[in-house]
């Protein structure tokens, strides 16, 4: 039985839920062990015993005199891995071709993909068999089936964007005066720009007129077609005769600034064709253009009308206008919580509450996340929090959050928390407006806090909630306090303390541990 076999019985056996398809197989000569490497389609979840189950199978039907070892690879395939390849193909089989991706859609087996071809390359791309081609490429590359569709471009306003597959995340606020202070403007393509432009995460996902943003150039390119002139009925003949295609040159660029991307994209004239040309990658330059909602695809592009070159501050500190708190809850409503325990006979008859718990509420929280890495474009996905008045817990905060992308399974392994666990839960910033509440006037808390307090930051001020809170690390105050156990792990704290530590990983019960430990070492905090 030879490997296509041993998938193809393993895709039966598994009803082809996971489509799974043969990678690679490396060999160790040090160890006598072999690798297999599969691939699984996107928009799946294999689970541990999934997994356990199909390495079994592979082994029985493999033979014997090796340790094979089976890696599985989930395929993610999205728009913004498909477009780059589909540019790749084009720029080294068919550089003269101009195409254009008009829409891509996931089926159930693959994608499809609708394509427009310059009318000047159509017949060229039909001769070569290009849409075969094409597929064939694309089937091997993404190991996917592709249903492709060839338009032919006639006219410029069926051009598409080239840029449409380019994801903005642009939080849309509703600051109206907030500006650059930009300095050095020099005039570069129509009349110099005197107005201020405003932050580019201000005027992104509305359509508007003249709008001023400033930033940095990239992905300049120069694109052109060709452009019939006006037949006019009461030409003669020869007059006619001299009325020939009219080649015309239109520019595209992202400009980059601080607080988001756009894409722009100028027509030039006679009058300005040198001139733009000249327009370099990394000029930082202020623009006055239309923002027009793209018409393949659901973004927008700056129709650019002015240019000036500009110097923009050397550092910036986003001016916010930050929200205020709510006067209910709207989306997490908290919980009245008791905590009761063994009362010790021979103990204080009275409970005497820590001066630092005595002085301060504290709201001790913690974050499941998608990943580590908050400025790498990881999200929360769970809140759990509680609520510590006159030193014992009292309230109890705890949602799902819906971070509007898949979960990675490495997360997965650690918090257990998948896809379908999120879904319909409210959103970051539904979630963060009452959490904002919950928080109002305490201390924030957590072990090691400033990793949960770097995605509460970052994301408070995405929705323009300050949490401007006074913080407290049960890390720092157990390595100050705390002696006698061989690492400072929550884990590890809450055994010394006889803590019960249920759910580990999870964000509630990591949250209510963390104020049982707070609470047994506050007596120590001066």
């Amino acid at each position: 039985m030879d490997t296509k076999e041993i998938i193809d019985a393993l895709n039966e056996k598994t009803k082809n839920k996971y489509s799974f398809v043969f990678k690679d197989a490396t060999v160790s000569a040090a160890d006598g062990s072999c690798l297999l490497e599969l691939y699984y389609k996107d928009g799946v979840i294999l689970g541990f015993d999934e997994r356990k189950e199909s390495a079994d199978f592979i082994r029985s039907k493999l033979p014997s005199g090796f340790d094979y070892k089976v890696k599985f690879i989930k395929n993610f395939v999205t728009a913004d891995t498909i477009i780059p390849k589909i540019d790749e193909f084009f720029k080294k089989n068919m550089p003269s071709v101009t195409h254009t991706v008009k829409n891509l859609e996931k089926t159930q087996e693959g994608f499809s993909l609708d394509l427009g071809i310059n009318e000047r390359t159509f017949e060229y791309f039909k001769n070569k068999d290009g849409e075969k081609k094409l597929e064939e490429f694309l089937d091997k590359t993404f190991f996917m089936k592709f249903d492709i569709t060839i338009k032919e471009n006639k006219i410029l306003e069926e051009v598409d964007d080239d840029f449409q597959d380019i994801v903005f995340d642009l939080p849309q606020h509703s600051n109206d005066d907030r500006f650059i202070e930009i300095s050095g403007v020099e005039v570069f393509v129509g009349e110099i720009i005197e107005e201020m432009p405003k932050y580019i995460k201000d005027v992104s996902g509305v359509e508007a007129q003249d709008v001023c943003v400033c930033g940095k150039v990239k992905f300049f390119k120069e694109y052109s077609y060709e452009r019939k002139k006006k037949e006019n009925p009461n030409k003669d003949a020869v007059d006619e005769l001299l009325s020939e295609p009219t080649l015309r040159y239109y520019y595209k660029w992202v400009l980059e600034g601080f607080t988001g991307s756009v894409k722009c994209v100028y027509f030039s004239n006679k009058n300005t064709l040198e001139t733009i040309r000249m327009l370099e990658e990394g000029w930082d330059i202020v623009v006055v253009g239309d923002l027009e909602k793209d018409k393949f695809g659901d973004g927008f592009t700056l129709k650019v009308k002015r240019i000036s070159k500009c110097v923009r501050p050397d550092t910036f500190e986003e001016k916010i206008e930050y929200k205020t708190e709510n006067k209910d809850y709207k989306f997490v409503f908290p919980e009245r919580v008791e905590i009761t325990a063994q009362v010790d006979l021979f103990g204080p008859i009275e409970e005497v509450i820590p001066p630092y718990l005595a002085a301060h509420n504290v709201v001790v929280f913690d974050f499941e996340t998608t990943g580590l890495n908050v400025g790498a474009g990881d999200k929360i996905i769970e809140i759990g929090a509680v609520k510590i008045e006159n030193g014992k817990i009292k309230d109890r905060f705890m949602c799902m959050v819906d971070p509007e992308m898949h979960i990675p399974e490495e997360s997965t392994k650690i918090h257990g928390i998948v896809d379908s666990d999120v879904a319909g839960a409210p959103k970051i910033e539904e979630a963060l407006q009452d959490f904002y509440k919950f928080t109002r006037g305490c201390v924030l808390c957590g072990h090691n806090v400033s990793f949960d307090y770097g995605f509460l930051n970052k994301f408070g001020k995405d929705c323009r909630y300050n949490f401007d809170n006074e913080l407290l690390d049960t890390l720092e105050l157990a390595m100050k306090y705390v002696k006698g156990v061989k690492n400072y792990k929550l884990g590890t704290l809450c055994e010394k303390f006889g803590i019960v530590l249920d759910n580990a990983h999870r964000a509630v019960y990591d949250a209510l541990a963390t104020a049982e430990l707070l609470i047994k070492i506050a007596p120590n905090i001066e």
